[in-house]
């Protein structure tokens, strides 16, 4: 900055004093910026005389010059017309009518001195009759009082808040954010202006930045004094402007920078409605919108929640701003912008149209206030206004109205006992699947407006939720089966009001419902059932648009056709041509807003529900249905759905499949009826898949140790389980819970029954049968896993499954193992004794039960065959050898808690046959003694109960022979 002021005054830095240099660096400051504006309402011919001169614009502005000076200096001013040079910016202005003045800073001046040595200031004040926006000033003759003296006034805007942007100018026409002048230290050879510096003074055009109804020049003295002063002539451009009317808080008059308009010629070419009339300021004493030439826009009634219209009647090409004050807080927020650099026909206007009228579709919200409120339209051939400041051409106006309120239906909680639930008659495939919601709510009409919220309590702990808005046209519930042609309900009966329909015939209401589903506190999906509740006919129509998965038909009766638009997200149901009767159902997953529009020539109706599949008991009745478990399905898709209008008839429909990831076994739980009680337990398999597949069960028997393996899946599960040990039909008698929130290898916690086994993804529950079990009874078990803790008998789950089994009491088995041994017979243990001919060996039979009865009475028989290679030695066993056994019998008998007892003359046969013995009795060989070769087969009966037990009761019986 310092470098540019040195090099223009170069060369009379020798006359300039350290002072001057440094008030010179004080005053200057940035370049103006350079603009463009359309100004054309020039001042005319200027009268008065001395100080004071005014002038007025074309536009019927009026304008006074006051001119004053200090002492030591004059200022006095004449008439004359602009000089012909292309230096402004209208060329309008080149001849135009204009105020001559000469101000003099120094009426004694020095030729050779600067002017700031002993210079004084004076001030030209331009005064408006209104408010102007960036009045434009013409100067000519920039620096002409004597054009051979390097000198020139600095002109410079003092009034608060304002700024120059340069418009047009000669080279030597300087400006600045504040401030013009002439190049100081250049001479010229003439008064005149002139485009060559050299030859004339500088002339140009400025705007004054802002609203004005005055503005203050400054002048001084720049450069040598020559003869003491300079001459200059404007010309002043300003146009008249339209204002707002809203009530000041909207920031409406000229001191809050409020919304004006220009009106650049006599006859304005760019307005609202008719036309445009000039203001000198906002009117807004009245605290409404009063201004009553304001007529271009036609405001309808509001009411919340209501799309609605708004007609505006635009002249021109321009753009479109619009606001309402929707929260009727004083001002116009950004967010409560309606059009934004709208254009007639363009986006943005409803009837799209090129017709001289704009037309803006609002909603006032439901939280709309519904006391007195605002509206702003401006009209301008710029974009990008806001809802206040400055427009070059156009109009704004305001518009005060309220809005009526919309009401809030708060329908009480429904259920099965309202209307709710599953259907309980028909011939619909999903009957046990599709929870219906009913529309109750106190016989109510919902107007237009208003705003309708409904709650569902579901089986498996599922609240639904939904809130119904933007309701174009008034509905009511419906009953689906009023009409004789419904035949909804022939497939799911007993399920009412399931619809919702337009309320006056002939209506077509367009409303929004906005859907969510908890279960136990947690969101969950929900996956919706459409339909149609009201048969169609002729050109009757149900359109339904998810943003859920797209929409799947499931079923259809009857005839309907139906097209899925949209990419499947929309679906539209309609009555084929000649068509009777018909319904279709169609489904869509994870859905949270629908929106509906019912198309009627008498009444249509959509009716609504959310598929709930249940897992139940299959134990007889008196055990209950095990409350149920939700057993989430999903839909199969079979194809893409036709975005043609095609018949039910030739649809592809999806399938539901099980998907829980919760569940027992290897099948995932299927959807049952309310229903599926059975005397053995399996009427779960017998309808849909054989779902109930987790449990291994074992024998059960009186005082038996049993093990019941369990397959498991899903993470975070809890086993419960329970055995009707008495049979009385009933889970409740003490000791019948078997496991309590049992888990997946968790052993050794308190109120956890341990999984027995180390085995992932099976819990094994160990339990010991009552020795009260009769024998024979047919009883049950329950088995329930989810991840509900503490799950009783009857509770609702919100996942997993419950499985029911049978079985008829065992009696206790008796298990006899057997095992023989053959030893060498060695009397003195000298170990030289082996398995040679003429050798004696010791034959031991083993007997042990390893069941869990005793064996009947006098019912152990053992019949051994001899080798041919060896003879029975039918003498003391323990003969020339230690003395073994008891007693001198051929026979030994060792006993272990067998409960058997053992004599060798009634318990002990012989047969010489070569066929086995068919039983006791026959073994009547009497055997020589000493050794025998003719005993082919030695039978042994101890007599009495051979018991059970732990260690296992065992005997074994022991004789001698020679190998041959």
């Amino acid at each position: 900055m310092i470098k540019k002021i040195v090099r223009k005054t170069a060369k009379y830095i020798i006359a300039i004093s350290s002072a001057t240099i440094v008030a010179a660096l004080n005053a200057w400051s940035e370049p103006a910026p350079n603009g463009a504006q359309t100004c054309t309402a020039l001042t005319g011919t200027w009268t008065g005389s001395g100080n004071t001169w005014t002038a007025t614009t074309s536009s019927g502005v009026g304008v006074t010059a006051t001119l004053s000076a200090q002492a030591g200096g004059n200022f006095t001013g004449g008439t004359d017309v602009l000089n012909s040079v292309p230096a402004f910016s209208e060329t309008s202005a080149q001849g135009a009518p204009s105020l001559s003045m000469v101000f003099f800073w120094d009426t004694t001046a020095e030729a050779t001195t600067q002017s700031s040595v002993d210079g004084v200031s004076g001030n030209m004040v331009l005064t408006f009759d209104r408010p102007i926006l960036n009045p434009i000033v013409h100067f000519d003759r920039v620096g002409g009082v004597d054009g051979t003296s390097s000198n020139s006034a600095y002109i410079e805007v003092v009034t608060p808040g304002a700024s120059l942007t340069r418009l047009a100018g000669l080279t030597h026409f300087e400006t600045e954010t504040n401030r013009l002048f002439r190049t100081i230290g250049e001479s010229s050879a003439g008064a005149e202006s002139s485009a060559i510096s050299s030859q004339g003074t500088a002339a140009g055009s400025v705007m004054v930045n802002g609203f004005h109804s005055e503005v203050n020049f400054e002048l001084t003295g720049g450069g040598l004094e020559g003869a003491g002063g300079d001459g200059f002539e404007i010309s002043v451009c300003g146009h008249e402007s339209d204002f707002g009317d809203a009530p000041s808080r909207y920031g409406t008059r000229i001191v809050n920078q409020g919304p004006t308009h220009q009106i650049t010629t006599g006859a304005a070419s760019l307005f609202l409605g008719t036309g445009v009339d000039a203001e000198t300021n906002a009117t807004v004493s009245s605290g409404t919108a009063s201004d009553d030439t304001d007529e271009g826009v036609t405001l309808p009634s509001f009411k919340q929640n209501v799309e609605t219209l708004i007609p505006v009647s635009v002249v021109g090409n321009g753009y479109l701003q619009a606001w309402i004050d929707w929260d009727g807080n004083g001002t116009f927020n950004s967010n409560e912008a309606i059009a934004v650099d709208v254009v007639d026909g363009g986006l943005g206007d409803a009837d799209g149209v090129v017709n001289s009228q704009i037309s803006i579709a609002v909603t006032p919200p439901q939280s709309s206030t519904t006391a007195l409120t605002f509206a702003r339209f401006r009209w301008a051939s710029t974009t990008g206004h806001g809802a206040k400041g400055g427009a070059p051409d156009g109009e704004v106006e305001d518009y005060s109205f309220t809005i009526e309120p919309s009401i809030t239906h708060n329908c009480t909680t429904s259920s099965s006992a309202t209307g709710s639930g599953y259907a309980t008659s028909g011939t619909g495939g999903f009957r046990n699947a599709i929870w219906w919601f009913d529309w109750s709510c106190g016989g109510s009409v919902f107007q237009a407006g208003d705003i309708v919220n409904k709650t569902w309590s579901l089986p498996a702990g599922i609240t639904v939720q939904a809130q119904v808005s933007n309701i174009t046209q008034s509905i009511q519930s419906y009953n689906s089966g009023d009409w004789s042609g419904d035949i909804w309900p022939s497939m799911y009966g007993g399920i009412n009001p399931v619809g919702l329909r337009n309320a006056i015939v002939g209506d077509d209401p367009r409303f929004d419902i906005e859907w969510s589903a908890i279960q136990n506190g947690s969101p969950i999906s929900l996956d919706l059932i459409l339909f149609e509740a009201e048969d169609l006919d002729g050109d009757e129509i149900l359109s339904a648009v998810t943003d859920g998965a797209n929409w799947e038909p499931i079923e259809y009766q009857g005839e309907v056709s139906a097209a899925f638009p949209m990419g499947g997200s929309q679906v539209i149901e309609v009555d084929p041509a000649n068509g009777g009767p018909g319904t279709l159902l169609v489904l869509s997953e994870d859905i949270a807003n629908l929106n509906v529009e019912l198309t009627s020539n008498g009444i249509t109706a959509v009716g609504m529900g959310f598929l709930l599949p249940i897992d139940i008991g299959d134990a007889p009745n008196s055990y209950g249905n095990g409350g149920g478990h939700y057993a989430q399905h999903t839909v199969s898709s079979a194809a893409i759905q036709p975005a043609a209008v095609t018949l039910a008839a030739s649809l592809t429909y999806s399938a539901l499949i099980p998907d829980a990831i919760v569940y027992m076994g290897v099948e995932k739980p299927d959807s049952d009826p309310s229903s599926l009680a059975s005397a053995d337990s399996t009427g779960d398999d017998a309808l849909g898949s054989a779902d109930e597949d987790g449990v291994t069960m074992p024998a059960i028997s009186p005082s038996a140790s049993l093990s019941f393996p369990v397959s498991v899946t899903g993470s975070g599960g809890y086993l419960q389980a329970w055995v009707d040990w008495n049979g009385d039909g009933d889970f409740l008698d003490a000791g019948e819970q078997i496991a309590t929130n049992a888990q997946d290898g968790i052993t050794g916690v308190n109120g956890r029954t341990d999984d027995s086994d180390a085995t992932a993804n099976t819990i094994t529950i160990s339990a010991t049968a009552p020795e009260t079990l009769v024998i024979n009874q047919t009883s049950h078990v329950r088995f329930r896993w989810s991840t509900q803790l503490d799950l009783g008998l009857n509770d609702v789950a919100p996942d997993g499954e419950v499985e029911d089994y049978s079985f008829t009491v065992l009696g206790l088995n008796a298990e006899l193992t057997g095992s023989k041994t053959i030893s060498v017979f060695d009397p003195t243990n000298s170990g030289d004794v082996y398995a040679l001919p003429g050798e004696d060996v010791i034959y031991t039979l083993n007997v042990a039960n390893t069941g869990d009865g005793s064996v009947d009475t006098d019912t152990v028989l053992l019949i051994d065959r001899l080798p041919d290679e060896i003879e029975f030695f039918n003498g003391d066993i323990d003969t020339d050898g230690p003395n073994t056994y008891a007693g001198s019998d051929p026979v030994g008998f060792v006993d272990s808690s067998s409960g058997l007892t053992f004599t060798y003359n009634s318990d002990v046969g012989f047969s010489n046959q070569a066929q086995r013995p068919a039983d006791f009795a026959a073994c009547n060989y009497v055997p020589s003694a000493g050794y025998d070769s003719n005993v082919t087969h030695i039978c042994f009966n101890p007599k009495g109960q051979m018991a059970a037990g732990d260690p296992d009761p065992s005997f074994a019986v022991s004789f001698r022979a020679r190998i041959k």
